[in-house]
């Protein structure tokens, strides 16, 4: 009963929602705690990990801006993952299976509050830039973020997610 009782219990840390301590990391779509915060979830010094808040994941790094106690996330962010700034959440480290990182999305581009006009984007191009600065992520279903592209900034969402047959065995 006891082994199955553990089980049932999961380690975490209740933190608070907080604001990001510098604007650029908005676009980054990572979630940042304090560096002893990190290191209670399991993280190592200069490394990321992947988090569960309300079944939502992110990519979470230290950073010496934020204050112990807190987890600091973007508006789009908080708003997927239901967490209202200044409210206590509950915040556990979250272990990919085999493969999991294996799939292919589609994104769509969502309204943007920029005045600019508006410009043509390349797949091709937007695909690359995509890759480098979410690699590793974990994305789901019509989650949204945010994306400096070229001083462009873009509002993406996931509209849809499908994994990738790489050993011919997909039904």
């Amino acid at each position: 009963a006891l082994a199955r009782f553990s089980e049932m219990v999961s380690v975490g840390l209740s933190l608070t929602g907080a604001n990001l301590p510098e604007k650029v990391l908005a676009y980054t779509n990572r979630a940042y705690t304090s560096d002893a915060d990190f290191q209670h979830l399991g993280g190592a010094p200069g490394g990321t990990i992947h988090i569960d808040i309300n079944n939502c994941v992110f990519l979470c790094e230290a950073h010496r801006g934020v204050s112990p106690g807190t987890i600091a996330l973007n508006l789009l962010q908080r708003s997927f993952a239901r967490v209202g700034q200044g409210s206590e959440v509950f915040v556990k480290r979250f272990h990919a299976p085999k493969g999991f990182d294996q799939a292919c999305a589609k994104l769509r581009s969502t309204s943007s509050r920029s005045r600019r006009p508006k410009v043509e984007i390349k797949d091709e191009d937007l695909e690359k830039v995509f890759r480098e600065r979410f690699r590793g992520q974990v994305f789901s279903t019509s989650q949204t973020m945010a994306i400096d592209f070229n001083s462009h900034v873009l509002k993406l969402a996931v509209a849809a997610l499908a994994p990738v047959d790489v050993d011919g065995n997909a039904p």
